[in-house]
């Protein structure tokens, strides 16, 4: 990084970090950068991709039974239909800088990859980063896996979702963190509201 370079205009990704805070001697809340600790996103590969200018990470929000809840749009071109190799993206870059896979490299589908972070709403245990074992596509063998940490899927730009008050288990081992009031952002015509009732849950996009 270099704070006299604009790298605006390039592929990136999304990342969770997670720090411990204290109040200083001012009486502000501070975090404590020593904490620093990843939660998603160590590497360019392990985040979530984002190839565009937009529909990229969107909201954080902790469920009743304290896992903690995460957006991010499909990471592609909101211009034209992106099915991949769109020239307005930067999908040259992400290829060379293992952002995506080459597999991946099929725009607005990656929305229904559960091996892709894209168009998702993931659930991670919020010491550790993994996924959670009652998550709906939990691979014990991998619990930082994609797979591993989604919990509904087939967004275009979920960039906003609340928890309905009262709603949801507060044990995590049974996997049940409420209905989910998300605000998916269309395509041109329409927008939506999708209510997540069930884990594992697709919600159609781009099909």
């Amino acid at each position: 990084y270099n704070i006299a370079s604009d790298d605006y205009y390039s592929a990136t990704i999304g990342r969770i970090t997670r720090y411990k805070t204290y109040t200083n001697a001012f009486g502000h809340l501070v975090a404590d950068l020593e904490s620093r600790k990843i939660l998603l996103g160590e590497t360019k590969s392990t985040g979530f991709p984002i190839l565009f200018d937009s529909h990229g990470v969107g909201t954080l929000a902790f469920a009743m039974d304290g896992s903690l809840l995460a957006s991010c749009g499909d990471g592609s071109s909101y211009v034209l239909p992106d099915i991949g190799n769109d020239p307005a993206t930067y999908y040259q870059q992400a290829l060379i800088d293992s952002i995506i896979r080459p597999n991946e490299n099929v725009g607005v589908l990656r929305s229904q990859m559960l091996t892709s972070l894209n168009g998702k709403i993931i659930r991670i245990d919020p010491a550790t980063g993994d996924g959670l074992p009652s998550n709906p596509f939990y691979e014990a063998g991998a619990p930082r896996s994609a797979k591993s940490r989604v919990w509904a899927m087939g967004f275009r730009n979920p960039f906003r979702f609340s928890i309905k008050p009262n709603s949801g288990s507060a044990d995590p081992a049974i996997g049940d963190v409420g209905e989910l009031y998300v605000g998916d952002v269309g395509f041109n015509t329409f927008e939506e509201v999708t209510v997540v009732k069930a884990p594992g849950s697709n919600c159609g996009w781009p099909l």
